[in-house]
């Protein structure tokens, strides 16, 4: 038998050997100040507290109570003056992320974005449509219902295709394509042809948003700056046929339409306009009062149009819009609504200082106008 070599087991450790003790020498130990009679690490910490020099706080910004606000610098029981005017002011509708949580939670008081605050509709409201037989229109065969629909699709192609060439072209110093006011009036004219081929009735009623689409809100902000604009707005977008909704209730009026409106099919046509919409308007430089005008008033006539389909398909239970359709414009819509306040801040921007304090009012009321940018759409599709 093969004998194998067997390692040895390892050595067992030794037996634990003391450390000799090391006295430093007295020079080093007074340079390290290792005295431990002198050694303040061990003091009270509210002895050190109490020792520190007490700064003043200047600066009350910080504190978001003003039971959180330092006591007076002279022991009085009231707050400076100054001190409270620079907490932060408490507001109805406001949560502060400090607070306790015995503070009491209550539900917003006011609603945040009342409607236009030029109608006495809210924009949740249904509209008040009044469904006739005597406006009953004639209903499209098939042919003739394909023939509008080749209309359309070329329209939206050519506006696409001049958009595209504007692209190809906007570092050349002779611009081809569509430029923005001739891109409005192209959208323009196609939208209302679309409600005009579904209900035969000659222009997009206004409901909501006369604040940007009347003609006299505009001038009343801008004063004798309107002059230069009118020509430009009037030739870009139709005016409205009929105002529907006024300050004044004794002129709110009901929305006549027909009875049997059901092409369906021309409803896909819009949301696709909002949608190729987002798409253009992010490749616009909108340097102008009048550029933003123009964009306001076609997404007012948009809210307003579809609007009215969605509230007038309700009233009927038919199909003039189904479910899915809703969910499209809803997501459209919210996309819409961030890349026009982002575009809003880069115009805002683009003013010199001058410009914006000339205009505060003007950008205010601007501000406004975005924040109930396809606000009838929003509280219609939104679940």
């Amino acid at each position: 038998m093969d004998q194998f070599n067997i390692p040895d087991s390892p050595k067992l450790p030794q037996k634990e050997v003391e450390t000799p003790t090391t006295k430093i020498p007295t020079e080093l130990g007074a340079l390290l100040d290792l005295d431990d009679e002198e050694d303040d690490d061990e003091m009270d910490i509210d002895t050190i507290i109490s020792n520190k020099e007490k700064i003043p706080i200047n600066n009350f910004k910080q504190f978001e109570h003003s039971d959180s606000l330092p006591e007076n610098s002279e022991g009085e029981d009231e707050l400076p003056e100054n001190v409270l005017n620079s907490s932060i002011p408490k507001d109805s509708n406001y949560i502060t992320p400090m607070m306790d949580f015995c503070d009491p939670i209550r539900a917003p008081i006011d609603s945040l974005n009342p409607f236009g605050e030029n109608s006495t509709l809210l924009s949740s409201e249904p509209i008040p449509i009044i469904l006739k037989d005597g406006l009953n229109i004639k209903n499209l065969n098939d042919l003739q219902i394909q023939k509008l629909n080749d209309y359309i699709d070329n329209k939206v192609m050519t506006i696409r295709r001049g958009f595209v060439k504007y692209l190809s072209s906007r570092e050349d110093e002779e611009n081809v394509g569509l430029e923005f006011n001739k891109l409005i009036t192209q959208i323009d004219d196609i939208i209302e042809f679309i409600w005009y081929a579904m209900s035969q009735f000659k222009g997009i009623p206004t409901i909501y948003h006369a604040n940007i689409i009347v003609d006299t809100s505009i001038e009343t902000m801008f004063g004798n700056e309107f002059a230069d604009m009118k020509e430009i707005l009037n030739n870009s977008i139709k005016p409205p046929s009929m105002i529907l909704i006024t300050n004044d209730e004794s002129n709110v009026k009901n929305l006549e339409l027909p009875n049997n409106i059901d092409s369906s099919s021309f409803v896909s046509y819009y949301i696709t306009i909002i949608g190729d919409l987002i798409d253009y308007i992010v490749k616009y430089d909108l340097n102008t009062f009048t550029d933003w005008i123009l964009l306001l008033r076609l997404v007012a006539k948009l809210d307003n149009v579809l609007s009215i389909i969605i509230d007038y398909s309700s009233l009927k239970g038919n199909n003039l819009i189904i479910t899915t359709e809703k969910i499209r414009i809803a997501s459209i819509i919210q996309r819409t609504k961030i890349v026009l306040v982002g575009l809003f801040d880069k115009f805002l921007r683009s003013l010199g200082l001058e410009q914006i304090e000339s205009h505060r009012k003007i950008i205010d009321n601007f501000q406004i106008y975005l924040g109930e940018a396809y606000e009838g759409l929003t509280d219609r599709t939104s679940t």
